[in-house]
């Protein structure tokens, strides 16, 4: 049974406890929050617990044995249908909900989901990466969330609220989630087999903000250690001394990365940075501060010289999103990181942004 792999999300399994109680429930949700948390795999416990015929309402819990479930868990379910964008593209392109020109509109998710079920009376839809969604396949894919066959159910998976086009946010049940808490993530960490760290378990669970994504980088000696120089470099409100930018487009482009793999090293950089300032919020406004020992450290140091308001940090958050979608779009590295880090100098002093958009 997939649920039986999932740690934390109890309020979220209660909210669809009662959605399905009170027969109520919505054609498509949109899941938000940090990557890593478990958002796929509720959705994927949520679709065996729909298509299996021999469910306990009472309990939100599918037999986990028919060959329904047992479809759902290998991800072969025929009535099961996933989105995700491909490894080597920037977006969830068009021809993943209508098919490709040859083929328009005879393949495609908004197609499949309205064939008539082959094993149960529903279709469910996983469309993950939602974040990527472009306005040409927003656009074919709102006729579906407007007009949803009877039963189906759509399920969209992002990061943010703010990431997601207005059409498709206006027609999704919007459930969010949470990162999980360090010991949650610990006893994740504990039950995987084949996960190895040189790092203490413990430790990596504080410092992977709630995210076995993270956890995994993390796992790897040489990333742990740039997040710790990083995080010394924010520490000192000016992360960008000592060429700091030239070390940070090396670290991406180490081992000769592909352009999907840099991408996604600079964003984990950048998402180490807003752990950090949102942290540092926490520390000046006197609420508790959360994380590993570096982390601590780090604001604890930024906290002793930064002069500015509490209310600035908004500014380097801000700075930082930018600076990922920016990243998502391809910008050159070493175009997009040194303004970047002259930018939160510049924050955390009181000075006019250099460049606030990239």
């Amino acid at each position: 049974m997939i649920w039986e792999k999932m740690v934390g999300h109890r309020d979220q399994m209660r909210r669809f406890g009662r959605m399905l109680e009170r027969n109520k429930l919505p054609s498509t949700f949109l899941f938000v929050g940090p990557e890593g948390i478990g958002k796929r795999l509720f959705a994927e416990g949520l679709a065996e617990f729909l298509l299996c015929p021999n469910r306990d309402l009472a309990n939100l819990a599918p037999c986990g044995r028919c060959p329904s479930c047992q479809q759902v868990q290998s991800l072969n379910h025929p009535d099961l249908l996933i989105v995700q964008k491909p490894d080597d593209k920037n977006v969830l392109p068009i021809e993943l909900f209508v098919g490709d020109r040859e083929h328009r509109s005879q393949t495609g998710m908004c197609r499949e989901i309205r064939v008539k079920p082959k094993e149960g009376s529903r279709k469910f839809a996983i469309i993950d990466d939602a974040d990527y969604l472009n306005t040409e396949s927003a656009n074919v894919l709102l006729k579906t969330l407007e007009e949803p066959p009877p039963g189906a159910v759509i399920v969209l998976i992002g990061t943010s609220p703010q990431r997601q086009l207005p059409t498709i946010l206006s027609r999704s049940q919007l459930v969010p989630f949470s990162p999980l808490t360090s010991n949650e993530l610990w006893e994740l960490l504990k039950r995987d087999s084949e996960f190895e760290s040189t790092a203490p378990l413990e430790e990596l669970a504080k410092a992977a903000a709630g995210s076995i994504k993270v956890a995994k980088l993390l796992s790897d000696p040489k990333v742990y250690d740039f997040r710790s120089v990083w995080l010394e470099q924010l520490g000192t409100c000016d992360p960008g001394q000592n060429d700091f930018a030239a070390e940070i487009v090396k670290f991406s482009g180490a081992g000769n990365k592909e352009g999907a793999e840099k991408r996604e090293t600079l964003y984990f950089i950048a998402d180490q940075g807003l752990i950090f300032y949102r942290q540092l919020l926490n520390r000046l406004t006197g609420n508790q501060v959360e994380g590993d020992e570096n982390l601590m450290n780090a604001v604890n140091s930024a906290a002793e010289s930064w002069s500015q308001s509490p209310a600035k940090i908004a500014h380097a958050i801000e700075r930082l999103t930018d600076f990922q979608s920016h990243i998502e779009m391809n910008a050159n590295a070493q175009n997009a990181v040194e303004p970047l880090l002259v930018d939160l100098r510049r924050i955390a002093t009181g000075r006019d942004l250099l460049v606030l958009r990239i």
